[in-house]
């Protein structure tokens, strides 16, 4: 998660899903509407790091036993635009697991 070149909705709920990362106390996710669109596929540090919003526990759903669900509504009128969205999994002390990568990007609107 997030599937490449997925479709998002805005004016509606969308519902991101991604595996359980072992040992991941919570998740950030990095943004970016695009120009320039993000340098590398599955990086293991946020490129934008002003574009970056924390997932803490509680803000998603557990599902299916290894699943994470994340609601993320998006404004009507965004419906045309390309925005990339990626993410990282972190540590109890909020830091990206060192081993781990983000998931894929390039989400369309």
């Amino acid at each position: 998660m997030p599937v490449d070149n997925d479709i998002l909705s805005g004016g509606e709920n969308n519902l991101l899903v991604w595996k359980e990362y072992p040992g991941a106390s919570s998740y950030q996710m990095e943004f970016n509407l695009p120009t320039p669109v993000f340098s590398e596929e599955n990086a293991s540090r946020p490129q934008y790091q002003k574009q970056v919003i924390p997932l803490p526990s509680g803000s998603y759903a557990k599902v299916d036993g290894d699943l994470i669900a994340f609601n993320l509504p998006l404004p009507k009128g965004a419906d045309g635009l390309v925005l990339e969205l990626r993410i990282f999994a972190l540590d109890a002390a909020g830091n990206i697991i060192s081993e781990s990568i983000s998931s894929d990007s390039n989400q369309r609107l």
